[in-house]
């Protein structure tokens, strides 16, 4: 008798007990729902952690897919934001006849007070952090060079209305 009550609670704690494949696919969900909401970077977090958790399941190929997607998303911001540092960089130059030096760097985007002819902000404000994720140079021809800086992590796009 004592060895089926032992037999029955394994069984209905077993019974209670949701599958890895369950846990994920909750999560997953989840993540879907703050994605629709425009929540991407908390999206993201719980995708990471279906990934991490449940790699073995669907769940979490299909948690990579996104994560695919959102990667591709913030590439091709980069792309967006590094042609418009350049077109900010060209009114620069038609301005003021010259380009920043590599002292100046993009900043100078932003605030060229005591620079001749400099009618600026050449870049929003609001967005000069995202200058941090660009280097820039002058070539051997002394002419600009804006690279995207790998090391700063990618964010999402910022939505066009």
């Amino acid at each position: 008798m004592r060895l089926f009550g032992l037999f029955g609670t394994l069984l209905l704690f077993l019974v209670g007990c949701k599958s890895d494949a369950e846990r994920a696919r909750a999560m997953l969900t989840e993540a879907q729902t703050l994605l629709r909401q425009g929540k991407l970077e908390q999206s993201e977090m719980r995708l990471n952690e279906i990934v991490a958790k449940y790699g073995h399941t669907p769940e979490a190929t299909e948690a990579n897919r996104i994560l695919y997607e959102f990667d591709a998303a913030k590439e091709e911001g980069r792309i967006k934001e590094k042609h418009n540092v350049e077109t900010a960089l060209k009114s620069f130059w038609l301005d003021t006849n010259r380009w920043p030096t590599e002292q100046e760097g993009l900043r100078v985007l932003l605030n060229g007070e005591n620079i001749p002819n400099w009618h600026g902000p050449y870049w929003p404000p609001k967005q000069a952090e995202g200058l941090g994720g660009f280097e820039y140079h002058l070539d051997s021809n002394h002419r600009p060079e804006v690279r995207i800086n790998r090391s700063v992590p990618a964010k999402f796009p910022a939505p066009t209305s």
